[in-house]
């Protein structure tokens, strides 16, 4: 329902893209008072008569409503169920259609008929092969298809203006529910790249790199859309970071949320403090870090890696005497030592791997057998390293390539020689380097997710555009 609300709002502000907005009118449901009432005019604005008007509720598909126009063109109807609203009506030639939210005072509608349109679409679940029918619909509408065989579709007869199309998971253990914006104006034909986290849903299109937003295409779909993978489908080791715990010795360890690795145990003066989704862990130098001893075998045999983590670098502790260093952030890394069978770090580089000048994020993968971490197998973001703000990293392997994103945008990719992981006694470790940073919401999964499940998740945790 949460969903739904945005979408509520965002239809009423931005006004300039629908026909009809509705407000709420003293009274409430008795005999003499209707829940949602309201009078239809044809394109002409004239009033329309004689036109079947829906109310559907969101919330339960099966509350649907009825009324007739009649010769002033109203229609009224009565129930008492609070919520979520799709009236809709429509002719041989025009529709209309608006979401509006009953709150127990009657609400009025002046609406138009608009002119219809169509959209084809088509759909990919991330990382699956699936050919089911996955049902596609407009929230509290008639306009409800499934897609074929190939996961395409087609809504048509629908009014021109802008709406939220809702996509039925096909399996909530692997994949979410999503919605996607489409704008179906006379002279635009937009829609979003992606699924829309709620907390994007009162932003307009943009043309920021960002940006969800983008021109359809025409050919051979207007829409291609991924649906966004379960955050918690291949999910191995997730560390939020709202706790430091002690055990009967004393000893401070963080835990991981899913309890499948070992827990962290925590060295120096580390503390938390203010994070993006509740507390963080603050690191500050190389005295402070956290060692999770072993993973209990939850890399062994991956061929796909992903590790998610919000990080928020305050001093990177540079000294002159040094131009190039490689300072670990997370990483499963032997440092240098005798049998180093590291397999990943996230890093802080600078005059490393060809890249020149201020340190800049970069990722490294090696397959655990005693290779080392080398520029060979690494994808490094060619910007320079953001200080002093909150950054939304994702670091991607999918056995070929490795893909490295910041705050939901694509930075770079590189084809690596890795394509198994080994199994390797090195440690877990977050930080253990001259750095001062915070860290939260630390994932990794053995899946390899989109860049449309990137940014679902970066605007889910919280990331503004």
């Amino acid at each position: 329902m949460k969903t739904f609300n945005a979408i509520f709002w965002i239809m009423c502000v931005m006004s300039a893209l629908f026909s009809a907005c509705s407000k709420d009118v003293a009274g409430g449901v008795t005999e003499e008072t209707n829940s949602i009432a309201g009078v239809i005019y044809n394109s002409d604005q004239k009033v329309a008569s004689g036109v079947e008007v829906l109310a559907r509720s969101v919330a339960d598909t099966t509350r649907l409503y009825k009324d007739t126009t009649d010769s002033q063109g109203s229609f009224a109807f009565k129930f008492k169920e609070e919520g979520l609203y799709g009236v809709s009506a429509k002719t041989s030639d025009l529709a209309y259609y608006e979401l509006v939210e009953y709150k127990g005072a009657t609400l009025n509608v002046e609406a138009s008929l608009n002119k219809f349109t169509s959209f084809t679409g088509k759909l990919t679940l991330s990382g699956a092969d699936y050919n089911e029918p996955i049902q596609v619909f407009i929230p509290g509408s008639p306009w409800a298809v499934y897609t074929n065989e190939n996961l395409e579709f087609e809504i048509d007869s629908v009014p021109e203006g802008s709406y939220y199309v809702y996509v039925r998971s096909p399996d909530q253990s692997r994949f979410n529910d999503a919605y996607f914006w489409v704008s179906l104006l006379p002279d635009t034909l937009k829609g979003s790249q992606g699924p829309l986290p709620t907390s994007l849903a009162t932003q307009a299109p943009s043309d920021d790199k960002n940006s969800v937003y983008e021109e359809a295409d025409n050919s051979p779909f207007n829409f291609n859309w991924t649906i966004p993978m379960s955050s918690e489908y291949g999910l191995v080791g997730w560390w939020p970071m709202n706790y430091i715990s002690k055990d009967s010795s004393s000893i401070q360890y963080i835990s991981d949320a899913r309890g499948r690795t070992d827990v962290g145990v925590v060295y120096g003066k580390t503390f938390l403090d203010s994070g993006v989704l509740g507390q963080s862990l603050v690191l500050r130098g190389s005295n402070d870090f956290v060692v999770i001893e072993s993973d209990r075998g939850v890399l062994d045999s991956a061929t796909a890696l992903t590790l998610e983590a919000w990080i928020y670098l305050e001093d990177l502790n540079e000294t002159e005497d040094v131009t190039n260093y490689r300072k670990n952030l997370i990483g499963k890394v032997g440092f240098g030592n005798s049998d180093d069978r590291s397999v990943f770090s996230l890093a802080i580089i600078k005059n490393e791997c060809e890249v020149e000048g201020s340190p800049v994020l970069a990722f490294f993968i090696a397959d655990g057998s005693g290779t080392s971490l080398d520029c060979a197998n690494a994808v490094v973001d060619p910007n320079a390293i953001k200080v002093g703000e909150w950054l939304y990293t994702t670091s991607v392997w999918n056995g070929q390539t490795l893909s490295l994103y910041v705050n939901g945008a694509f930075v770079a990719s590189r084809g690596v020689s890795v394509d198994v992981l080994t199994p390797s006694i090195e440690s877990l470790y977050f930080g253990k380097e001259n750095l001062n940073f915070r860290l939260d919401e630390v994932r990794w999964s053995t899946v390899a997710i989109s860049a449309s499940d990137v940014l679902y998740r970066y605007y889910n945790q919280g990331g503004v555009q």
